[in-house]
């Protein structure tokens, strides 16, 4: 690890993964700094839809565990199945563990190097450049960079310390809860094939939805709705995802061998760039305002940030920064 970086980048999932390919790729010395393990697992479905198959090319095979077709949505009075048109190319389920190797993976081969288990424990904005103090095996390091990329999540040090987020309410947030159910591959075979299915109802869970997407030998079910009614203790989400699986023919079959939670951001911060700082995905609250998918929007947000990234580095100007967020 260098003391001093062109670039350096606060998070390894897809968004810093993409942004790290394109700073590399322009001829910019990029350091991605990861707080866990790179190959770690996420709260997430995995969901690859069809539109960043279009704009960022096919995923691997060996990366895909379930090529996606069909969508059934259900709804106390209503069930209704989507099929993809034969035109389009078919969506896609991953584990996050593979599909972020993937995409460091690009990243690495274009250039820009990775550090994990990395705490980052302070970021400085001084006169001529940005610092992160980073605690690597107990050492505290110090690297400077011309441009820092917030790609760390919804729980930005970064946004904090430049009051981004300062003032966010509960309904600005999604909570969401997954477990990973193991079952027989000929089970979830027969039962899903190649769909998933998005559950909604208010007595299921308000303001949110239950997703039910089958791997290989897996299915990840998940619950999520928007924090205001889990703060007020309205509702929690753990008895729902419970009730749910108790209630569905073929999950309650399954055993837990995965539990994770997460936060997600449900509207676009008002702030997204600072003093040589640019932030993308959830760390920008960047995500869908539909469903509160990331991957696609985390990865395009991170095209579009080496835009004016490229341009802030190669002339000085911060007003390329300002720009990014128009």
């Amino acid at each position: 690890i260098k003391a001093n970086y062109d670039v350096v980048i606060i998070g390894a999932g897809p968004a810093g993964a993409e942004a790290a390919k394109a700073f590399a790729n322009g001829g910019y010395s990029t350091l991605v700094i990861e707080e866990q393990r790179l190959n770690r697992e996420k709260a997430c479905g995995g969901g690859i839809f069809v539109q960043e198959i279009i704009e960022f090319g096919p995923i691997p095979a060996e990366v895909i565990e379930r090529s996606i077709r069909q969508l059934t949505i259900t709804s106390p009075n209503y069930s209704h199945t989507l099929e993809l048109p034969v035109t389009l190319p078919s969506a896609a389920i991953v584990k996050r563990s593979r599909y972020d190797a993937h995409l460091q993976k690009l990243a690495q081969k274009a250039g820009a190097e990775f550090i994990e288990l990395a705490k980052i424990v302070e970021v400085d904005l001084h006169p001529s450049h940005g610092e992160v103090a980073v605690v690597i095996n107990n050492k505290k390091i110090n690297i400077s960079a011309k441009l820092i990329v917030d790609a760390s999540g919804a729980k930005s040090l970064l946004a904090k310390k430049l009051k981004i987020i300062n003032g966010r309410k509960s309904e600005d947030y999604i909570i969401s809860l997954q477990y990973w159910l193991e079952l027989k591959k000929e089970e979830i075979d027969r039962d899903f094939s190649e769909r998933i299915e998005f559950h909604f109802g208010s007595k299921l869970v308000p303001e949110g939805y239950v997703w039910v997407f089958p791997k290989q030998d897996v299915i990840g079910v998940g619950i999520g709705g928007l924090a205001k009614n889990l703060f007020d203790q309205s509702f929690k989400l753990k008895p729902a995802l419970d009730s749910f699986i108790k209630n569905h023919p073929l999950l309650k079959k399954g055993k837990v061998v995965l539990c994770q939670g997460g936060l997600i951001p449900s509207t676009i911060y008002p702030q997204i760039n600072g003093p040589y700082t640019l932030f993308i995905g959830e760390a920008a609250g960047i995500a869908s305002p539909i469903h509160g998918g990331g991957i696609y929007y985390a990865r395009k947000s991170a095209r579009n940030a080496f835009d004016f990234g490229d341009k802030y580095l190669k002339t000085g100007n911060h007003k390329h920064l300002q720009e990014y967020e128009k």
